[in-house]
């Protein structure tokens, strides 16, 4: 019987009691602020850093979990019984953490050599962010918490990151031009005509979908798109379809998101997670989104 462990980033965004209850093991991502380090999800919660990122004097910095962290990881488990390791990492598009990952994987058989043929593991690049993987993995750990094989929880993940979509929009581009992610002279256009951009996570790749204006604008566009991708969900599926929604520091438009589509679609999310450290240092804490299933990648040529 195989005996299974997820592992994940704190860049997943996963709930804490889920982490607790699916024995989801969770290594913080390092954050500098004006000069001093702190771990994500041990130093502070979201909620916590939201306050931590308005009153920085500069933008923090993230910095990748090594090589050997990962690698300890792997022997602790090990040496716990696992034998089947799920390791899934934030999208390596815009983070080192799949390579660092993969690095700790090669680390701990050099290390380890008896372990060949007795543990596999195995390292998945999400190709997304936040609740985007974070509920891919809690769900694959409940799978093996119910007995499910290795086999029938990797081909879950695969089908999962194959059709998974995330949908962002933020209320202030000030965090997007300090990391820029949006160029200045764009931000300020933006902010002058109160734009708000309706961003798409697919694939590892970030686009700007459609350009609103007016904050009331920007979450009608929000709820009727997420309305239209569950939808389309359900034409193809026998199960309720799922989707998430996500907030940062604006508890009310998060709060009236969730009762907007529960009114249209007739059930809430299935989960309501907070937008950590990761997507907030770049896109601020006065940010909202989603993820549901989209068009599969195999579909479409990209896997």
């Amino acid at each position: 019987m195989d005996k299974i462990k997820l592992i994940t980033d704190s860049a997943s965004d996963i709930l804490a009691e889920h982490a607790d209850k699916y024995n989801i093991h969770i290594l913080p991502i390092p954050i500098a602020v004006d000069g001093q380090s702190f771990l994500e999800r041990v130093d502070f919660n979201a909620v916590q850093f939201y306050d931590i990122l308005e009153k920085a004097q500069s933008l923090p910095v993230t910095s990748h979990i090594s090589p050997v962290t990962y690698m300890d990881a792997y022997e602790r488990f090990y040496a716990q019984g696992y034998n089947h390791l799920i390791c899934v990492t934030i999208n390596s598009k815009g983070s080192a953490m799949y390579e660092s990952a993969q690095m700790g994987r090669k680390l701990f058989f050099e290390e380890n050599p008896d372990a060949e043929g007795k543990v596999e593991i195995h390292v998945i690049d999400s190709l997304t962010y936040s609740a985007g993987y974070g509920y891919g993995v809690t769900q694959a750990a409940k799978m093996a918490q119910e007995g499910a094989s290795a086999a029938e929880v990797l081909a879950y993940l695969d089908d999962y990151f194959d059709t998974i979509e995330v949908y962002l929009t933020i209320y202030s581009l000030e965090y997007a031009k300090k990391s820029g992610r949006i160029r200045a002279a764009a931000a300020f256009v933006g902010e002058l005509l109160g734009l708000r951009p309706l961003m798409k996570i697919k694939n590892g790749e970030i686009t700007i979908v459609e350009k609103v204006r007016g904050d009331k604008a920007i979450l009608q566009k929000l709820v009727s798109t997420c309305e239209r991708l569950v939808q389309q969900n359900r034409k193809h599926s026998k199960d309720r379809p799922f989707y998430l929604a996500a907030r940062g520091a604006i508890e009310e438009t998060g709060a009236e998101f969730c009762q907007q589509l529960q009114k249209r679609l007739g059930y809430p999310p299935d989960e309501y997670y907070y937008l950590g450290a990761s997507i907030t240092i770049n896109a601020g804490p006065k940010a909202i989104g989603f993820a549901t299933r989209g068009e599969s990648l195999r579909a479409m040529g990209l896997r």
